[in-house]
């Protein structure tokens, strides 16, 4: 399951990457002069609320602030805080951190974005998370449970994708299906049945996320 996590991850880095590079050809060619001798990218900039791409938004207010929901989990617990940075158009930059049922999580990667319409994106999130885990699920045999052991501080590797809108106001609303796989942790993943340790294979598990936030209004 990590190899194929692994395999999404180059697929949409490499997505981020072309994406970047169009985004930049854009620019190059928005600075032609028009007749009147001013540069399409002077006309952007006077008419923000007008914009002729998503990338356009993401270039004019490159930094953004979110608060993130995830019911049963993403990389930055049920509930995280978190910014991202547009280092190119179709690019960003994020950080989180947030709090699940074992404490603290904290999450960082990158964002590849597809533009869908002037203020609509398709966004894909990569990242690397840590934290506190315990799996909440247990079994009972012959009316005796088994106990999932805390795994204790956990490394995951993240993958999600989902729709981002930015609106005129700065109002930021992005929803996410993604799938998180554990890469290393501090003690072994396995489970406790009448005081005996048998080991598992590392956990991995989807989920689903809504963050809201709001986009700078000045670039």
């Amino acid at each position: 399951m990590f190899t194929r996590v692994r395999q999404i991850c180059a697929a949409l880095l490499a997505l981020g990457v072309t994406l970047s590079q169009t985004s930049l050809a854009g620019t190059a060619e928005d600075v032609t002069p028009d007749r009147d001798g001013a540069t399409q990218d002077e006309h952007t900039e006077a008419n923000v609320h007008e914009p002729r791409s998503f990338y356009d938004v993401t270039r004019a207010h490159p930094l953004a602030f979110e608060a993130q929901l995830g019911p049963w989990g993403s990389p930055t617990g049920i509930f995280g805080l978190g910014a991202d940075v547009s280092v190119f158009p179709a690019l960003a930059l994020y950080a989180g951190a947030g709090v699940s049922g074992n404490g603290v999580q904290w999450a960082v990667g990158l964002r590849p974005r597809l533009a869908v319409e002037k203020r609509i994106a398709l966004t894909t999130t990569l990242s690397y998370s840590q934290g506190n885990f315990q799996p909440l699920s247990f079994e009972i045999t012959m009316g005796d449970p088994h106990y999932p052991a805390n795994m204790g501080r956990t490394s995951w590797v993240n993958a999600d994708i989902g729709p981002e809108y930015r609106g005129e106001g700065g109002l930021l609303i992005r929803g996410s299906i993604g799938y998180s796989e554990a890469i290393r942790c501090e003690h072994p993943a396995g489970t406790y049945y009448l005081g005996e340790f048998t080991p598992s294979s590392m956990p991995g598990f989807v989920y689903f996320a809504f963050a809201v936030g709001f986009h700078s209004l000045t670039p």
